[in-house]
Formats: structure tokens, C-alpha cells, sequence
């Protein structure tokens, strides 16, 4: 739990264990987290799409769905525990063809530019320790037009703290498309302008 509710940027020093990912991250998510409602539309087949902090890789494989045989997912994580989950469970939804495991590191994503139509942070931006830096980096991954989903834990993340947030992300060039309604989070949806 974040010990001052005002501030996300307190919750940096913990990131989620690989152990514990399964007590969020299973097959029940889909029921309050359906991600074709989510983003659906703004993912298509052919696109590429990045699942930043990936986790146990449930929004990889919606993605995976979502951006077809022609389409490429980057699941992107910091621990490569949480990437071998991706990989298990991609193998085991004949999926993996289509997915990038990627490993970040402390120093930065490490993708590169202008390669993405939709890129995914989902109760992950509270534990980037560096979160203009982070989103600079998902700006210049991002293609002109391509959208970007926020989503943050209401358990770890106060109203304020989203906002700073999202002050932040589009402070490094995102242009806010406004809240989208996400249960027990706060989201917002940012767009790269086109050139």
C-alpha cells in the first residue's frame, strides 16, 4: 500500500513480486477488465502494440488477439520472471509467434523509436521510480497518432497522484484524450499528435 495516499511517486520502491502475480493476474481479470471494452478500438489487426510491465501477460495475449497474425506485441518487463510467465502462457494460447518478450532495465525501456500504434501501462507507472523520463521514452516509441492507456490501482494510487501522472506524461508531449472508465483504477488515454 502506498504510504502517503497524495504522492505515487512513495510506491516506487516496491515492484511486484512474480510470486504474487497470480493474485490479480488470472483468468478472473477479464471479468471487470475486459480488455476488448478497454482499448479494443484502438488496436488493429497488422499493428504493433506494447504491454508495458506486463506482468503474467494477460493484456499480452488480449493483444496478441487483438493485433493478428500480421501484428506484433512487445511484452515489456523489468523482471524476467514475469517475462517467462508471458512466454508459458503465449506457448500454451498458441500465441507466442506474435509476441517480443522484451526485459527493460533500471537504465530505461530500451525499445526503439516511433514503432508502436498502442502502447499499454496497466498499474505499473506507480513503481517507475524516473516517471517523466519513462514516459518520454513511450513518446518516442510511440508513432504520430498512436494512443497510449494508463491505467493505476486505486488501492496504490490516490486521485492526485494519477493526475501528477498524467501532468507528466503530457508534459513530455501526449495529448490527453480524456478518463476512461476502468474498475477499482484510474485511467486516462493520451495520444501521440500527428506530426
Amino acid at each position: 500500500m502506498n504510504p502517503n495516499p497524495d504522492n505515487s511517486q512513495d510506491a516506487h520502491n516496491h515492484i511486484c513480486p512474480v510470486s504474487a502475480v497470480g493474485s490479480f493476474d488470472n483468468m478472473f481479470r477479464g471479468l471487470f477488465h475486459n480488455p476488448s471494452r478497454m482499448f479494443g478500438q484502438y488496436v488493429e489487426s497488422g499493428s504493433t502494440a506494447v504491454d508495458l510491465g506486463a506482468g503474467g501477460g494477460v493484456f499480452s495475449m488480449a493483444l496478441a488477439r487483438m493485433v493478428g497474425k500480421a501484428g506484433r506485441v512487445y511484452a515489456v518487463d523489468i523482471q524476467q520472471g514475469m517475462l517467462d510467465l508471458v512466454e508459458k502462457r503465449a506457448i500454451k494460447e498458441g500465441l507466442r509467434e506474435r509476441i517480443t518478450l522484451h526485459l527493460a532495465s533500471s537504465e530505461g525501456i530500451g525499445l526503439q523509436a516511433e514503432v508502436a500504434e498502442f502502447a499499454l501501462a496497466s498499474w505499473m507507472v506507480h513503481e517507475v521510480p524516473e516517471q517523466e523520463k519513462f514516459f518520454r521514452e513511450v513518446y518516442d516509441l510511440m508513432k504520430p497518432g498512436g494512443h497510449f492507456l494508463i491505467i493505476e490501482p486505486k488501492i496504490h494510487v490516490s486521485q492526485k497522484g494519477f493526475d501528477a501522472a498524467v501532468a507528466l506524461a503530457t508534459g513530455s508531449g501526449f495529448v490527453s484524450l480524456g478518463k476512461k472508465r476502468v474498475a477499482l483504477s484510474f485511467a486516462e488515454l493520451l495520444q501521440k499528435p500527428m506530426a
